[in-house]
Order: C-alpha cells, then structure tokens, then sequence
C-alpha cells in the first residue's frame, strides 16, 4: 500500500498503534507507518466520508452511506476488529461524525428529516444512536468538541445571495 499517496486523497485519523483511512466499502487499519495493513473493516456504506477514533482509541466512528439511497453510521471496536453498531439514520449519505471528549457522545451531520437534500443538520446522540438530537439546521461543517464537551462548534450557512455564500460561526 502506498499511503503518501493514499493519504493525499483520503481522510486519515492516527492513534500510536494504527492508522485508519477510508475505502470504498471499507476503513483499512493499517501500522501508523503504514508499512502494512493490520486489518479491513467492512460495512454496508460504499461511501465512507468520515472515520475517527474514540477518545480513548478502543472504538471507531465511521459515516456514510449509499448516495440518495441511505446514511449509516458505524461504530467499531478497535482491538477485536468488530462491529459493534450500525444503523442507518436516513435516506442519504451522513458527514463529519466525532465523538465527545468522554467518549460517551458522538455528533454527525444528516439531511434526517429535512425535505431537501442539499440541507443538512447537526445532530448528537449517545454511542447506542438511539436518541438523537438536532442542534442546528443549515449545518456546513462537522462539529468540533470543547475539552469538557459542554459546547460544540460548527459552522452554519445562513444565506445565498447573487452567487455569494455566507457563513456564521456557532457554539
């Protein structure tokens, strides 16, 4: 595997053992020299967006999903190479996961509920994904965690005027 390249063209997270870089259909976990690949975790999105390590680096987070067709998000168990969570949360692909600084909690951006599928919200939700919440509409970035994990931020489009975007920046 020729990372440099590979990582040039894809999202890529580190922990001192492993890195973990998104496929098609797949996260490879390689050694974080990336001489040689440890593992190959594969799941039902075809299109992995985003890939990230707990905290702690025993899970991993992983968005998705089948363009216009369905959004999943996974949760892996680093050390035993299993999957402990996945489920699909919408009709479309879901961006920019990341987890809580305690581990407890992960945010990801999803057109859920939304009529249109250029608009996307920000939501958060336990690690079981079974109560989540809408923080925000008109989400444009993936949400950044302050060290105690009491506020998110986020970017957020507010309007389109003659071509132009605008952005507020939320916390």
């Amino acid at each position: 595997v020729d990372v440099e390249m590979v990582c040039r063209f894809v999202e890529q997270v580190y922990i001192p053992d492993l890195l973990a870089v998104a496929g098609f259909h797949e996260v490879l976990l390689l050694k974080a020299d990336g001489s040689e690949p440890v593992a190959r975790l594969i799941g039902m999105s075809e299109r992995i967006e985003t890939v990230r390590f707990s905290p702690d680096g025993s899970r991993l987070l992983v968005t998705g999903g089948l363009p216009a067709r369905m959004g999943e998000i996974q949760i892996w168990d680093v050390g035993q190479r299993e999957l402990l969570l996945s489920r699909p949360v919408t009709f479309d692909t879901v961006y920019g996961g990341s987890w809580s600084p305690d581990g407890k909690r992960v945010a990801y951006m999803s057109n859920r509920g939304e009529d249109y599928m250029s608009l996307r919200s920000l939501w958060m939700t336990d690690t079981t994904l079974s109560h989540p919440e809408k923080i925000s509409s008109g989400s444009a970035s993936s949400a950044s965690w302050s060290p105690d994990g009491k506020q998110m931020v986020f970017s957020r489009k507010v309007r389109e005027r003659n071509g132009q975007k605008y952005f507020d920046l939320f916390t």
